[in-house]
């Protein structure tokens, strides 16, 4: 194991994956700190591998548009891919949560966005919400890693990285409080949150997820 990347929309789990996978690794390094320096080559394509890494390192980052073009050379090189997955309704409750005033909403469907064009590497996903000792186990398969049913599961045991608690919105989903949802969030928000359906409902379900709140049938 080389090099792999982990590739997160925001506020999916990507700080208790990223902790889970930082043991495999020798060296953890995030998208932006490689965007800024610059620490790949480019050719006349575009960027290519040849990142000035320092042996086995995990690349990380949240997917946006400024760290799309290095996530989409790395993955085209058959660089092993992670990727969180939360029901995206559960993932706008949290942003909101984080950003009372909205300012993550834009960030947010983008995400989302650029999340659905990444089902095209055949990443490795790990549904965060509805996950078990199986789902980690494919990760370290895929990273050619190994671990024990004992670390894998005191793993599982261990208090959310990050984690943001009960709050109102919270409250709501757990309850499968649609109505109070769609009230909190606003209307505007729940109906852009709908025209992602066509999008990303083909791929949950294929994950798995039934019956999400913010689906129309």
């Amino acid at each position: 194991m080389h090099l792999a990347l982990l590739a997160t929309v925001p506020h999916t789990g990507t700080n208790w994956l990223l902790e889970f996978l930082r043991p495999h690794f020798e060296h953890v390094v995030q998208t932006t700190e490689l965007v800024k320096t610059e620490s790949y080559q480019r050719d006349a394509s575009g960027v290519v591998l040849g990142l000035s890494m320092r042996g086995h390192d995990l690349v990380w980052g949240h997917v946006r548009e400024r760290e799309k073009q290095l996530m989409f050379a790395l993955a085209a090189a058959g660089v092993p891919v992670i990727v969180p997955v939360r029901d995206p309704l559960l993932a706008l409750c949290s942003t909101r949560n984080h950003f009372p005033a909205g300012d993550g909403d834009s960030w947010f469907f983008e995400a989302w966005k650029l999340w659905a064009a990444m089902d095209d590497w055949g990443p490795t996903y790990v549904p965060i919400d509805r996950m078990d000792g199986s789902d980690l186990d494919e990760v370290l398969v895929a990273l050619h890693a190994s671990d024990d049913v004992e670390s894998i599961e005191t793993q599982l045991a261990s208090p959310p990285v990050n984690s943001q608690g009960d709050y109102p919105l919270r409250i709501h989903y757990d309850a499968r409080n649609k109505h109070a949802l769609r009230g909190a969030l606003g209307a505007p928000l729940w109906e852009r949150l709908l025209t992602m359906e066509p999008l990303l409902r083909p791929i949950l379900e294929r994950l798995g997820y039934r019956d999400l709140l913010w689906w129309t049938g």
